[in-house]
């Protein structure tokens, strides 16, 4: 509860900051890729305020349906996107629900366990983003991705509206978790091939209490920092404003 109430404390200036530029008139779209426990908490509580319309996007029917049971009236995608529109996958559902993939886990890697076997295969047809689209539901403002390991090929599927996106997160990690996922510099370096700042990183623990090696990384257009719907996001996200201070000598 003491939680909440400290999340809500902070959020609260940027909410009614928001509210005034009228954001509420016209929402930022949110996008939830591989939306599996669906809208995260943050994100729910700003959603109260009519200051987000989310789309989402879950390929695993299970995982679909529980959030259809909590939000009726939600927008689910039953897609599993990526850059070849069409291409026929499988998506490996792990033991640990939230490491599902279309990606094969590697046995390879120092932290493989039993949560990365595989129990159940689904035969699904992979979509580009911008193929499946709908203009009706505006720009795709805000997108959070999480479909381990396959994120930059969501990336390349977007098309040319990832020119019309002014947040990202996604999750990325500096070791391979999959037989062939791409690790973070290629995926940073497309993002800033794409006009995108990366502005924080936020790790998701040590794995085995020793190794940072999977996080959450957030980029903003490069040219819309300054724009009420990024600054409300990075608010949203506690990304501070905190400047680099360089120093000369010891």
């Amino acid at each position: 509860m003491l939680t909440k109430i400290r999340k809500a404390a902070r959020l609260s200036p940027a909410i009614t900051q928001a509210i005034q530029q009228g954001i509420r008139s016209n929402p930022p779209t949110f996008v939830d890729i591989g939306a599996r426990g669906g809208l995260p908490r943050q994100w729910s509580f700003v959603r109260k305020f009519g200051l987000i319309r989310p789309v989402f996007f879950e390929p695993d029917p299970s995982a679909a349906a529980e959030i259809q049971q909590t939000d009726a009236k939600a927008i689910i995608l039953p897609y599993a996107l990526g850059s070849a529109d069409g291409k026929e996958e499988v998506l490996r559902v792990t033991a640990a629900p939230g490491q599902t993939s279309v990606l094969i886990p590697d046995k390879m890697n120092p932290f493989y366990n039993s949560t990365w076997d595989i129990t159940k295969e689904l035969k699904t047809k992979v979509r580009r983003f911008d193929a499946v689209w709908d203009k009706t539901w505006g720009l795709p403002d805000y997108v959070k991705i999480d479909v381990q390991g396959y994120e930059l090929e969501v990336l390349k599927g977007m098309g040319k509206l990832l020119e019309e996106s002014l947040c990202i997160e996604l999750e990325c990690s500096f070791i391979p978790f999959y037989i062939g996922q791409p690790v973070f510099q290629e995926i940073h370096d497309f993002m800033l091939d794409n006009g995108f700042n990366l502005v924080k990183i936020r790790p998701l623990g040590l794995y085995e209490e020793k190794s940072f090696v999977e996080f959450n990384a957030f980029f903003v257009k490069s040219h819309m920092h300054d724009d009420p719907r990024a600054k409300l996001w990075k608010a949203v996200n506690d990304v501070g404003k905190m400047k680099r201070v360089v120093t000369f000598g010891y």
